[in-house]
């Protein structure tokens, strides 16, 4: 069909530049120049033809060696996988020596503990002996060791056990240690015994105060470190040891003047500070206080007030860091507390003797004998700014 076809367009082109006898004379020419047409035609498909042979071949040697390539792998492959099941096999046998050495990592463990274990009962009753005779600073100090050593067991445990520890193991370590916990509650209640009673041991002896605000101190920057490196989600894992934090110096300052054997944690010394101030104002009864005892308790009030600033002033300031600001917050406390109690008082009703003694006392007495502008300089602007109000 195709030769049939290029048959017909030859004829016609033939028939077309042959039509006329003269025109054969250029047969000849013609005929050349297809020859030479055919032949370039014909080496351009032979130079093809071999280009894409010799492509041909290049791939075909490419696949035998690709062939070899994953001949050989598949050899190594199958020797890894017979490596592979023989280190398995070895494995298996060592699962054994695996859990004799875990056994022996805690027996060991153990051992070494054991001394230190034992020791736990003879240090909590020495602990107790120090504190009843009101040793602190030995008494915290043997603490202090004894609860280093209880996180050490429970961190030793949580190892062994992988990282989480069972319950009956936790109520196993703290039943030993319970004696920690009830040394604890007897140190804090020394210490706010000491510190509630602060006034008076800084007119005596402020060794015992002193030696509170030491542990306090040691305390407080234990609770920071623990908390920086465990309290963060740090990368260790280790939880907190229990009862921590302690909040001891905010402790310290709610039981400064307060003489109470409980107490909870607070978080702001200012507020902590006028509650214990308060106490002064808490036991006042309204019938004591009534007709000519109202201007006997107002001055009362005033000279216990001055006397226990000068006291914290010129005693028990440097007995603790500066950064306590002891002078100052008090300062504030008690104008706070005196602001609510002559609002308290004003509430009452009120005879024209009891308004005098009030207007006295407020315009008179407590500007001039208080020391109200010369005590400007300790207070904020915010708490002159009452104080000027209840003067007026």
């Amino acid at each position: 069909m195709a030769e049939c076809l290029a048959r017909g367009a030859a004829l016609k082109w033939a028939s077309g530049v042959f039509c006329r006898p003269e025109h054969l004379e250029r047969l000849s020419q013609y005929r050349k120049r297809e020859s030479q047409r055919t032949a370039s035609v014909h080496t351009r498909l032979k130079s093809m033809v071999q280009s894409y042979l010799e492509g041909v071949g290049w791939g075909l040697e490419q696949l035998r060696e690709a062939r070899t390539e994953l001949r050989e792998v598949s050899r190594d492959l199958k020797k890894a996988g017979l490596e592979s099941d023989q280190n398995t096999e070895g494995g298996r046998s060592l699962e054994r020596l695996r859990e004799v050495s875990a056994n022996h990592s805690q027996l060991l463990a153990a051992v070494s503990n054991l001394p230190r274990l034992y020791s736990v009962r003879s240090m909590v009753m020495e602990t107790e002996r120090l504190v009843e005779s009101r040793r602190l600073l030995e008494a915290h100090a043997k603490l202090m060791d004894l609860e280093y050593l209880q996180d050490d067991i429970l961190w030793q445990l949580n190892k062994a056990a992988g990282g989480a520890l069972s319950t009956e193991d936790q109520e196993v370590v703290a039943k030993y240690f319970s004696g920690v916990r009830h040394l604890v509650d007897a140190l804090g209640k020394e210490l706010w015994a000491v510190v509630s009673s602060a006034l008076a041991l800084a007119r005596q002896n402020p060794t015992p105060f002193v030696s509170a605000v030491r542990i306090v101190e040691r305390e407080e920057a234990l609770d920071q470190t623990l908390l920086e490196e465990r309290g963060g989600g740090g990368g260790n894992g280790r939880p907190l040891p229990p009862g921590r934090p302690r909040c001891w110096r905010a402790c310290f300052f709610k039981f400064l003047l307060l003489n109470i054997q409980t107490y909870v944690s607070v978080r702001s010394y200012s507020q902590v500070l006028e509650e214990a101030v308060a106490a002064r104002f808490r036991s006042v009864s309204y019938l004591h206080t009534r007709g000519p005892g109202l201007a006997g308790h107002l001055s009362a009030l005033q000279h216990g007030i001055m006397a226990d600033l000068a006291t914290v002033r010129h005693l028990l300031e440097h007995c603790v860091p500066q950064h306590y600001k002891l002078t100052g917050t008090y300062l504030r406390a008690s104008h706070r507390c005196l602001h609510a109690h002559l609002t308290q008082v004003s509430s009452w009703d009120l005879e024209s003797g009891e308004i005098f003694a009030v207007l006295n006392w407020s315009l008179r007495d407590q500007t001039i004998q208080m020391g109200l502008y010369e005590m400007e300089n300790l207070l904020n602007r915010c708490v002159r700014m009452d104080v000027v109000c209840l003067c007026s």
